[in-house]
């Protein structure tokens, strides 16, 4: 433990240590605010052609109108397919003729076109939150059907059927839903996902996706003695076992320290409320740390040029950012994503939730990925420094 001691305090005399421990914290911050503000100004354009004109259409608009992230736009067949064609909206949702005359006999099929083109991104969720108001109409149109036949089985008059039917939509389709609506939307921008979400929830922030992406490129920048120092391990005056000791003493110091910026990172996110304060999110920034240090210390055992190494450290950190949807949700850019998000190391930080319940096995393989990443690195530099 003396090289691992040594280490710690000679990494810490440098003053590149205060890049590496404020850099991720401080440069998340700034990004996260800018990210953050520009989600908050963030509406969804969205086209509705009423063809039918009737109540329950207006209906279903109207409460459409009242989510805060869209901006709905009622115009013609012909102008909304201009707009989507110019690209001035996301997606367009057109009403069919005789769309009330269908919800009463409780048919939901068809009754609803969606147009989009190759640029639209958020159809699916406000697809999600139009399907949501229909499916609260017609819940309510065949409680208000089985009132009626009660009513007709006791020999009611057709005006007090009437009454009684509207009595009943009334109350299962306002009463019954207020003061919150069936479904509302929240468009996240930095956290992956397509699931409209509850409106009392907080916004979901891209701040712990950007931590992610930051400490890699440090994990690259602070792994870089393996390449620095390659020429001294020919040199060392020690046996062949001595060897392994430093290598892995010396990395479990980056990590070490590395892990410190981690704790301070979630102390400083959890006391602005930027995070919830859960442990098992400490514990899996912890898990994603390792992996990253492991990824740096392999790619420094292939790559002996240090200004390769930095340059790809970078691409590679990017890469992954992107395609974990640490940046932005690509999964709702390209659908083939949805299932592959999982499997990077950012979704340790993006869905820690989830990562133990629904996805063990991918967690499972990332710390696998992770152990065999440190292993090959030091098993590498022992075979090339025999060589």
């Amino acid at each position: 433990m003396r090289i691992f001691f040594a280490k710690c305090k000679q990494m810490i005399k440098k003053p590149s240590i205060l890049l590496f421990f404020l850099a991720p914290a401080v440069i998340t911050m700034l990004f996260g605010t800018l990210l953050e503000s520009q989600q908050e100004d963030l509406v969804i354009p969205i086209a509705i052609v009423d063809e039918d004109g009737s109540s329950l259409s207006s209906s279903i608009i109207n409460r459409v109108k009242e989510q805060k992230r869209l901006a709905i736009i009622e115009t013609t067949i012909e102008e909304a397919d201009k707009m989507l064609e110019r690209k001035e909206i996301d997606s367009v949702f057109v009403f069919k003729k005789n769309f009330q005359q269908q919800l009463l006999k409780e048919k939901r099929e068809e009754i609803i076109e969606m147009k989009i083109a190759p640029s639209s991104i958020a159809y699916t969720i406000v697809r999600e939150v139009i399907a949501s108001e229909v499916t609260r109409i017609t819940s309510s149109i065949k409680a208000a059907n089985q009132v009626g036949q009660i009513y007709k089985q006791f020999g009611m008059e057709r005006q007090e059927i009437k009454e009684a039917w509207n009595e009943a939509f009334a109350y299962s389709s306002i009463e019954q839903w207020e003061p919150q609506p069936l479904m509302t939307i929240d468009y996240m921008t930095g956290a992956s996902s397509s699931q409209p979400v509850a409106e009392d929830e907080a916004i979901a922030k891209p701040y712990i996706g950007l931590w992610g992406f930051f400490t890699l490129i440090i994990c690259f920048l602070q792994s870089d003695w393996m390449i620095k120092e390659n020429m001294l391990f020919k040199r060392m005056k020690t046996t062949y076992q001595g060897l392994p000791s430093y290598l892995l003493q010396t990395s479990a110091a980056v990590f070490f320290l590395q892990a410190v910026q981690a704790c301070g990172s979630f102390f400083l996110f959890t006391r602005l409320h930027i995070v919830e304060g859960e442990s098992l999110l400490l514990f899996m920034m912890v898990l994603y740390l390792f992996f990253s240090i492991g990824l740096a210390i392999f790619s420094a055992s292939v790559i002996h040029h240090i200004g390769s190494y930095y340059v790809f450290g970078v691409l590679i950190s990017l890469i992954m950012a992107v395609f974990s949807g640490s940046l932005f949700p690509i999964n709702e850019i390209v659908r083939d994503f949805q299932a592959w998000v999982s499997i990077f190391p950012q979704a340790l930080l993006l869905k820690p939730n989830m990562m133990i319940s629904e996805e063990i096995f991918k967690l499972l393989l990332i710390i696998a990925m992770a152990i065999l990443l440190w292993g090959s690195s030091i098993w590498r530099l022992l075979k090339s420094d025999n060589n």
